[in-house]
C-alpha cells in the first residue's frame, strides 16, 4: 500500500493501531451498540404518534428493517476491523528518485528505530474492508498521477542541503586558511601589479567572471607566473621534501620531513591537495541531485560540485578575501555572476526587500517540510478518531460517504505537494535563465521578479491544498446528503405503500 512520505508508513499503522483499541473498548462497554437502540426506539415512537396502532405496527416493522440492514452493513464492512495491516505492507517511493520503493522498518530514516513495534504497540493493525480498499485506491491514483509529472529535482530542498554543510575538519581549514594568505593573497598581489595585462589573458582563457574570487581560480592555477611559481612559505603536512624544489634547506645539516609545495600542488595534488579534501566534504550522495540542479540551467556535475565546495568554504567561515564581502544565493545560477551575487544586486530595495525574501526561502522550505508530516500526522488522528464519528453518526451511510472523501482528500494531497515542487523548480528555473526572453525588461526587474515568484510559489503552498480541501468537502457533504435523502425517501415509500394497502384492505 503506498503513502505520501516516510512518516506516514508508521503513523497509518499506528492509527489504525489505536482505531482497533478504541472499536474494542466501545464494544466491550456497550456503547457500540447504542445505535440500534436508538433505531428501534425511534421507529416504534414516531409512527405511533401519527398513524393507528395496526398501521404503525407495519410502519414500524419495515422502518427497523431497512435501518437495521443498513447498520449492519455498515458494521461489517465499514466499522469491524478485518484486514492486516502491517509495518511491511506500507511503502513509499519518491516518485523522481531512481530507486526502489521502502517499506516500513527499513526505510533508511531514524524512524525506523523510533517506531519500532513494540514502541507502536503491535506488529499488525486490522482494518475494515471499506477503508483498506480505500487507502489503497488513494495511494493507486496518487502514484499514477505523479507519475505522468515529469520528474524535478526540488531546488530548494537542494539549495538548503548544501548552504547547511560546514568542513568538518579542523586541520583542513587551518590548512585552508594558510593557503589563502601563502598562495591566493600573493597571487593577488601580482596580478594587481599590472592589472591591465593580465585582464587581458584573463579574457583570453574565457574564464568564468568570478573566477578570481575565490582560491580555487582556475585562471590562478593555469597560469605559470602564478600558483605554478609561488611556494607555501612553511612546509606542509603530507608533501614529502623534494631536494630539486625544495633548495633552501641544507640536507648536509638536517632533511625535513615535509617541503614546501607549489600553491599548484598543494591545491591540485591528487593525494593530498586541498581541492581533493574538500571535495570530502561535499558527498557523493549529493551527486544526483547536484547533476539534475545543474541540469536545469545547462551545468555540468562538475561545475555543480565547485559550486557547492565554494558554498561549503563560505558556511565555514574561511577567509577567501572578496567571497566574505558577498552573499550567499545558493548554487549557480546561470546568468549571473556565479555562486556569488553581490550584496548590492540582491539588496533590491533595501535590507527591508532582501530580509523578505529571506523569509519567503525559508517559508517555502519549511513548507515543503513541515506539509507532508502534518499530513501523515493528520491522517493517522482521523483513523483514530473514525470508531467515535462512525458511532455518532448512528452507522449512517452518509457519515461514511463524507469520511471516505475526507480521508482521499487528505491522501491526495501527496500528488498537490508533487504539483507545487515541479511548479516551483521550473519557475526557478525560468526566472533565473541567462536570457530575460520577454519576461523581464532588465536585470533590476529580473531581480525583483524572481521575489514576486517565490512569494507567489510560497502562497500557492497555502491556497492550493485549501482549495482542494474545499471543493472535496463540498462534494462529500453533498454526496453524503444526497445518501441520507436517498435512505429517507426509500422508508417513506415504504410507508406509503403499507398505508396504502391498508387503505384498501379496509375498503374491500
Amino acid at each position: 500500500m503506498g503513502v505520501g512520505s516516510f512518516l506516514e508508513v508508521y503513523t497509518t499503522v499506528f492509527g489504525w493501531l489505536l482505531y482497533d483499541n478504541v472499536w474494542s473498548i466501545l464494544s466491550e462497554t456497550g456503547l457500540a451498540y447504542i445505535p440500534f437502540f436508538t433505531v428501534v426506539i425511534k421507529n416504534f415512537a414516531e409512527p405511533y404518534k401519527s398513524q393507528e396502532a395496526k398501521d404503525a405496527a407495519s410502519v414500524s416493522q419495515r422502518r427497523m428493517e431497512l435501518d437495521i440492514i443498513s447498520m449492519f452493513i455498515v458494521v461489517i464492512i465499514v466499522v469491524s476491523p478485518y484486514m492486516n495491516l502491517s509495518l511491511g505492507s506500507q511503502s513509499y517511493k519518491n516518485a523522481c528518485s531512481a530507486g526502489p520503493a521502502v517499506v516500513g522498518g527499513a526505510t533508511g530514516t531514524t524512524y525506523d528505530t523510533s517506531f519500532t513495534t513494540t514502541a507502536l504497540g503491535g506488529a499488525v493493525a486490522k482494518v475494515p474492508i471499506w477503508w483498506y480498499m480505500v487507502m489503497n485506491l488513494s495511494g493507486a491514483i496518487n502514484d499514477s498521477v505523479i507519475a505522468g509529472i515529469n520528474c524535478s529535482v526540488n531546488v530548494r530542498q537542494v539549495k538548503y542541503e548544501i548552504n547547511n554543510l560546514q568542513i568538518s575538519d579542523q586541520g583542513l581549514k587551518d590548512d585552508l586558511s594558510r593557503f589563502h594568505n601563502e598562495c591566493y593573497l600573493e597571487a593577488l598581489a601580482t596580478v594587481s601589479e599590472n592589472p591591465n595585462a593580465w585582464q587581458n589573458t584573463f579574457n583570453a582563457g574565457g574564464y568564468d567572471v568570478d573566477d578570481r574570487e575565490w582560491v580555487g581560480s582556475k585562471f590562478f592555477i593555469a597560469d605559470s607566473a602564478l600558483y605554478s611559481s609561488i611556494r607555501a612559505k612553511t612546509p606542509v603536512t603530507g608533501f614529502t621534501f623534494d631536494a630539486s624544489r625544495d633548495s633552501e634547506y641544507d640536507t648536509t645539516v638536517a632533511t625535513p620531513s615535509n617541503g614546501r609545495p607549489s600553491c599548484k600542488e598543494w591545491w591540485s595534488d591528487s593525494s593530498n591537495g586541498l581541492l581533493k579534501r574538500l571535495n570530502t566534504e561535499v558527498p557523493a550522495s549529493k551527486n544526483a541531485e547536484l547533476s539534475a540542479f545543474g541540469s536545469l540551467f545547462g551545468n555540468s556535475l562538475a561545475k555543480e560540485r565547485e559550486n557547492a565546495i565554494k558554498t561549503v568554504l563560505l558556511n565555514s567561515s574561511v577567509a577567501t578575501d572578496s567571497m566574505d564581502r558577498m552573499v550567499l544565493n545558493g548554487l549557480d545560477v546561470a546568468g549571473e555572476p556565479g555562486v556569488l551575487v553581490s550584496l548590492g544586486k540582491r539588496a533590491l530595495a533595501g535590507a527591508t526587500a532582501l530580509a523578505a525574501w529571506g523569509f519567503v526561502e525559508t517559508s517555502l522550505i519549511a513548507m515543503q517540510n513541515i506539509l507532508p508530516t502534518l499530513q501523515a500526522l493528520i491522517l493517522m488522528t482521523t483513523y483514530f478518531l473514525l470508531p467515535f464519528i462512525l458511532v455518532m453518526a448512528g452507522y449512517g451511510w452518509g457519515a461514511v460517504i463524507v469520511a471516505t472523501f475526507a480521508i482521499f482528500s487528505i491522501k491526495f494531497l501527496t500528488t498537490i505537494y508533487a504539483v507545487l515542487l515541479y511548479l516551483d523548480s521550473k519557475m526557478y528555473s525560468a526566472i533565473n535563465q541567462p536570457s530575460l526572453n520577454a519576461i523581464f525588461s532588465s536585470a533590476d526587474t529580473m531581480t525583483l521578479g524572481a521575489l514576486y515568484a517565490d512569494l507567489s510559489i510560497a502562497i500557492m503552498w497555502v491556497v492550493m491544498p485549501s482549495v482542494w480541501i474545499g471543493m472535496i468537502a463540498w462534494a462529500g457533504v453533498k454526496v453524503g446528503s444526497g445518501v441520507g435523502s436517498a435512505t429517507t425517501e426509500t422508508k417513506n415509500t415504504g410507508d406509503r405503500g403499507t398505508q396504502g394497502a391498508s387503505g384498501a384492505a379496509k375498503k374491500f
